[in-house]
């Protein structure tokens, strides 16, 4: 249905084209509103029970400096090798890193993990790394799920955070390059241009709420730059992308990837490059 959507969008005659977007954000984005019902339709976690999340541990890291808590799929017998487990594995840069561990079992993923039977006995008090993994966003056909790992201040860049967006009926992630061809891009990557245009200062406010979560000296920096009196939207452009770059998926809009080029910062003169995002409402 998500495809469907895009799809038309990108072929309705009355789309409009980039000097029109701005004024007709709203009403592009509110055409979504006739599928939100079918395809987007809100639940919570206990995912309408068409999937039962059971939360486990890694047996591969150190107890005493690592905690996690990763969800897996299950069938009613408590079995966990399945395909969407292993798309999930798979795919995630910080659950397991690379080389990935035997995958190729039952046996082999339950020497992996163990299940979280009672977090109250867990005995780490303050973990030096955390990987957290959550279903953002979930219903029949597509799941958004979270992956966080934290270093707790041994790593300055930390926390990393990932979004699997998958099509559970196809067992594939969700990507650009398989909704749109290099036509339909174009056009949706301009009024997603616009919209971005429209919200800069809701982008720099995201991009600071992502620095604030960080404790590099850098980082400080930068957002002693972002609240000066003297800054100006004026110096930050966007670099508009080769494809749409969805982060995730919710029950009330989309999230995409936004990279601007800042030159309210001097240090080079093309700016501080750095990707941000924006979140797309469904206008219902």
């Amino acid at each position: 249905m998500f495809q469907s959507f895009i799809y038309w969008l990108c072929q309705n005659q009355s789309m409009p084209n980039l000097t029109q977007a701005a004024s007709k954000i709203n009403f592009i984005i509110g055409l979504l509103c006739l599928l939100v019902p079918v395809s987007f339709k809100a639940f919570g976690q206990n995912n309408n029970g068409k999937i039962n999340w059971t939360a486990y541990k890694l047996n591969c890291l150190p107890d005493c400096e690592t905690e996690s808590t990763i969800l897996l799929s299950q069938n009613t017998k408590g079995e966990i090798y399945n395909p969407l487990n292993l798309l999930i594995l798979k795919a995630s840069e910080w659950i397991l890193s690379d080389p990935k561990p035997d995958l190729s079992s039952e046996t082999a993923l339950k020497k992996l993990f163990t299940a979280q039977v009672d977090r109250s006995n867990d005995s780490i008090s303050t973990p030096t790394e955390q990987i957290e993994t959550a279903i953002l966003f979930s219903n029949s056909r597509i799941l958004s799920y979270k992956v966080r790992l934290d270093y707790h201040g041994r790593d300055l860049l930390s926390p990393y955070i990932e979004y699997l967006n998958i099509d559970l009926k196809k067992n594939r992630l969700i990507e650009a390059n398989y909704i749109f061809d290099a036509g339909k891009r174009t056009k949706f990557n301009a009024f997603l241009n616009a919209y971005e245009n429209k919200h800069k200062r809701e982008i720099l406010k995201n991009y600071k709420a992502i620095l604030s979560e960080r404790i590099a000296d850098q980082l400080s920096d930068d957002q002693k730059i972002l609240t000066k009196p003297n800054y100006t939207l004026n110096k930050v452009h966007l670099q508009k992308p080769d494809t749409v770059k969805i982060i995730n998926l919710q029950s009330k809009g989309i999230v995409f990837e936004v990279k601007l080029a800042d030159k309210n910062f001097t240090r080079s003169k093309k700016g501080n490059e750095y990707a941000s995002f924006v979140f797309i409402p469904y206008y219902c």
